[in-house]
């Protein structure tokens, strides 16, 4: 689980954005205690910091959790990418569609750069909500 956690964290746009952004947080926090001492309002917002950084750590692992999860156990289908990256309602969005017990199901990656409309693709989804899919081509 913990390669595959870690290849979903860099593979995976969302979670790579999150973790960087936690990363960089985490810097300026270390630099902040380092050179900061005596700064006026520096400790109100080192704590507001420190408030976003958990957020975005506990965001970071809740989905690399899930993709990881849909990776491992999810039900497979073939799907077909729908549009280039941006074509699908907002910039870096990609869509595709899918079959589940006769119904097309939609998704949307967001960053997956490299698909092209109409290429078949392998996904990854939750029978139970088939709409949490993942594109599994793009982890394997």
């Amino acid at each position: 689980m913990n390669k595959l956690f870690a290849k979903v964290i860099l593979r995976d746009a969302l979670a790579r954005s999150w973790a960087i952004f936690l990363a960089i947080l985490c810097i300026v926090l270390a630099v902040t205690s380092v050179v900061g001492e005596g700064v006026a309002g520096l400790e109100a917002a080192r704590t507001l910091m420190v408030i976003v950084a958990l957020f975005f750590g506990v965001v970071m692992v809740l989905r690399a959790v899930t993709v990881s999860a849909l990776l491992m156990r999810g039900a497979q289908a073939v799907g077909t990418v729908r549009g280039r990256a941006g074509d699908e309602g907002g910039p870096g969005m990609t869509g595709y569609d899918f079959m589940h017990d006769n119904v097309r199901v939609e998704g949307k990656v967001f960053m997956a750069l490299g698909l092209e409309p109409g290429q078949k693709v392998t996904v990854a989804f939750d029978p139970k909500r088939p709409e949490v899919s993942v594109i599994r081509d793009l982890f394997v």
